[in-house]
């Protein structure tokens, strides 16, 4: 994890990654650290090296303890110019991202949506009952969240099983190939003219990860 890498080695990876990637997908670095003025120069480094968007945590430690922070912590991270998917892990942060909450951060220059990892179903319907795009981070909740209506799936399965993770996902085509014939339904699409408009920089986050 980012927390255990040196300033040199994370840059290194993110280097490597884009080249390795080279356009074949759409690249979102995680870009989080202890200090938000290392969070914004980890993300300019992300959209120097071609990056499509940026995943932050809020700090474990002596981070924020309210939601007044969490709300500072986004709005100083933003300054780093790429669109940020937010975390929602309330068991290891110590502050829940609530919907209103979520209302609030959205009105953040490229604040796009929240990566939910709390494990709990009621809470991230929740959030997606504000109509805002929400993101299922627990994998034993894929299927669930998909049905309460999360606009997609950020798991840390899919890095290891790639493969095994999008099988329930029927008639999914999720390879380069199929992405290039647009197969594939959109996650989470069942009534784009329902979700509020977002801002230009957040509609290639958006694109990554096929939310309508």
């Amino acid at each position: 994890m980012h927390v255990y890498l040196s300033k040199e080695e994370s840059r290194e990876l993110v280097e490597r990654g884009s080249k390795i990637i080279n356009g074949r997908a759409k690249v979102i670095v995680q870009t989080s650290a202890l200090l938000v003025e290392e969070v914004v120069d980890r993300t300019r480094h992300a959209a120097e090296c071609g990056a499509d968007g940026v995943m932050v945590v809020p700090p474990f430690f002596e981070g924020p303890t309210d939601e007044e922070d969490i709300f500072a912590f986004y709005g100083e991270a933003s300054k780093g110019g790429l669109p940020i998917v937010g975390y929602n892990v309330p068991h290891a942060v110590g502050v829940e991202i609530t919907p209103s909450l979520l209302s609030k951060l959205s009105e953040i220059p490229n604040f796009c949506t929240a990566k939910d990892s709390s494990g709990n179903l009621g809470k991230q319907s929740s959030l997606i009952r504000t109509r805002l795009l929400v993101m299922n981070g627990a994998d034993p909740l894929v299927s669930y969240a998909l049905f309460a209506g999360a606009a997609g799936l950020m798991w840390g399965g899919a890095s290891i099983a790639p493969k095994s993770c999008v099988a329930p996902l029927p008639g999914e085509d999720f390879s380069l190939r199929g992405r290039r014939r647009g197969n594939g339904r959109h996650v989470g699409s069942r009534d784009p003219a329902s979700r509020p408009a977002r801002s230009s920089s957040c509609r290639s986050l958006r694109r990554a990860y096929r939310i309508s």
